[in-house]
């Protein structure tokens, strides 16, 4: 499978969507150069808004407003672990929002809970002692 292959797939869920990505099916998270990402994106009709949208954020240096359900982090603009000045990291801050229990809460009816170790995994970061051996690691 080539490349674009993979980022056709990958875009699938936010075809032909303008203005609010949170109506996709489902969330997907890339780590992609930001050049290959446009590249791929100006050369999809289907992601215009989506390219649009990004560009501008890329042209204005990470300050424009992205569309809802849209997220980019730019690791060449910043660390993800240096701490701003009320002493939250951006890591510390997205797993604090990708782990609210608003998020999780078809897990409680799903009937694979019991097998799926993503649940399981969101389930355990609630343990302290891993709270903070994380915490003391990374944030």
């Amino acid at each position: 499978m080539k490349n674009s292959d993979v980022l056709t797939d990958f875009f699938k869920p936010f075809e032909g969507l303008n203005a609010d990505f949170n109506q996709a099916p489902e969330g997907r998270i890339i780590a992609i150069n930001e050049g290959r990402l446009m590249d791929f994106l100006e050369g999809s009709p289907e992601h215009k808004f989506l390219y649009d949208a990004i560009d501008e954020y890329f042209y204005k240096g990470g300050i424009a407003k992205l569309p809802d359900g849209v997220m980019i982090i730019n690791l060449n603009l910043r660390s993800v672990t240096a701490k701003d000045d009320n002493g939250n990291s951006l890591l510390r801050k997205q797993i604090k929002a990708l782990t609210s229990p608003h998020l999780w809460s078809k897990c409680r009816t799903c009937p694979l809970a019991s097998k799926c170790f993503i649940n399981f995994n969101w389930k355990r970061r609630k343990s302290f002692k891993i709270k903070i051996r994380f915490r003391g690691r990374t944030m």
